[in-house]
């Protein structure tokens, strides 16, 4: 990644703030003072960070944000992370397999550095990397406070994440079939295990 003073990207014009970061200084794309690097990990990944979580650069250099470079972990273990001077070791989540494949899906013009639209094709492939229920752009998520449990697909319209939710599978898939949007299997085995000892019918879910 080359650095530069300002940076052009979908997100907005960055320049780089008093603490060294990438920030967004146009007005009109919406995101003003927004930091780079988390745009850019919440677009790759279409997800919408907690605000106790933090993005941490792998390498130690808070311009590359190349998203094989940007690791989510809690404010508590960046803290310390950072205490210890040791870079390598808590909350590092990319191993070499993941990093070698998001160096590829990110080369060239799929740079996310740019917030670059890609292809079906390679939204699939980096759903593979990280989906663990075998439906694409589906996420299982459980809250801790009451135990309470929501399917969630996750996509971009207009230029921004959105997330359609539902309790019921079955609803869901409903749902993101009437919005026009993209709906199969990505891993058979995983879909097996997530519908595993539930009432879903894999059949009706294909």
């Amino acid at each position: 990644m080359s650095e530069s003073a300002v940076l052009k990207t979908k997100f907005g014009t960055a320049r780089i703030n008093t603490k060294g970061y990438y920030a967004i200084s146009s007005m009109k794309e919406g995101n003003n003072g927004k930091a780079l690097h988390r745009l850019i990990f919440e677009d790759f990944y279409q997800t919408k960070l907690p605000t106790d979580i933090h993005i941490h650069h792998n390498d130690g250099n808070k311009l590359n944000n190349e998203i094989w470079n940007l690791i989510p972990m809690t404010a508590s273990e960046h803290k310390i992370l950072h205490n210890k001077g040791n870079k390598w070791g808590v909350g590092r989540v990319v191993s070499d397999d993941e990093r070698k494949l998001l160096s590829e899906l990110n080369k060239g013009e799929n740079n996310a550095m740019y917030g670059k639209d890609f292809s079906l094709d390679h939204w699939k492939k980096l759903s593979q990397l990280k989906n663990s229920t075998g439906f694409y752009r589906v996420h299982r998520r459980v809250r801790k406070k009451n135990n309470f449990a929501t399917w969630e697909y996750i996509h971009r319209e207009n230029g921004k994440v959105r997330t359609i939710s539902s309790v019921n599978l079955l609803k869901l898939k409903e749902k993101v079939l009437l919005k026009g949007l993209d709906w199969f299997i990505i891993d058979l085995d995983k879909a097996e295990a997530t519908l595993n000892g539930t009432d879903y019918n894999l059949e009706e879910l294909v």
